[in-house]
C-alpha cells in the first residue's frame, strides 16, 4: 500500500473498495429500505478491517460505544445476509457478502481478502444480488415441529399433553 493510500485511509471514512461495494448493494436494496440503508451508511463512523481485509466491520459509535439507536433500522432484525457483490479486480474474481444484524448493516466478508485490490479499479461487469429482503418484518424462521421421539419423552416427563 502506498503512502498516499495510507493517508487516504486516515482522511476518509471509506476507502474506494468499501464505497464501490456499498454503492453496488444500494443498487439492489428495495426502494422501501433505501432511506434506512442510506441513514445507516451515513451513521458509520468506525470501520474495522480484519487481516487481509477478509472482513470489514461497520460501526456507529457515540460516546465511545457502539450505538445505532439514532439510526433508522430495517424491520428484519435477525442476523441475515443482505446482499452479495461479485466483481473482478487485479485480474481475480472476488465475492463480498454484506450481513445485517439487529436491523442494521454490519459487515462485508470478502473472498479472497480485499486488501490487495482496495484501491484498484474494478474490471468488467459487477453483479450485485439481494439475498434477503430487509423489509420482511417476520424476523424469525418458522418453527420446526418436534420429532415424535421428543414429544414422547416430554409426555413421559408429563411436560406436555
Amino acid at each position: 500500500m502506498t503512502l498516499k493510500q495510507r493517508i487516504a485511509m486516515l482522511l476518509h471514512r471509506f476507502i474506494p473498495l468499501e464505497e464501490k461495494l456499498l454503492s453496488a448493494v444500494r443498487g439492489v436494496v428495495p426502494p422501501g429500505a433505501l432511506d434506512a440503508f442510506d441513514a445507516q451508511v451515513a451513521a458509520i463512523n468506525r470501520v474495522q478491517r480484519l487481516p487481509r481485509w477478509t472482513e470489514i466491520d461497520f460501526y456507529s459509535m457515540r460516546g465511545g460505544k457502539v450505538d445505532w439507536s439514532h439510526v433508522a433500522l430495517f424491520p428484519l432484525t435477525t442476523e441475515f445476509p443482505l446482499a452479495e457483490v461479485r466483481f473482478h479486480a487485479g485480474g481475480r474474481p472476488y465475492k463480498a457478502r454484506l450481513t445485517a444484524v439487529a436491523g442494521h448493516i454490519f459487515d462485508f466478508v470478502i473472498v479472497p481478502g480485499g486488501r490487495e485490490v482496495a484501491f484498484l479499479d474494478w474490471e468488467g461487469e459487477v453483479h450485485a444480488e439481494l439475498l434477503e429482503n430487509p423489509l420482511d418484518a417476520g424476523g424469525q424462521p418458522p418453527a420446526e415441529p418436534l420429532p415424535d421421539a421428543w414429544i414422547e419423552f416430554l409426555r413421559a416427563a408429563e411436560c406436555v399433553d
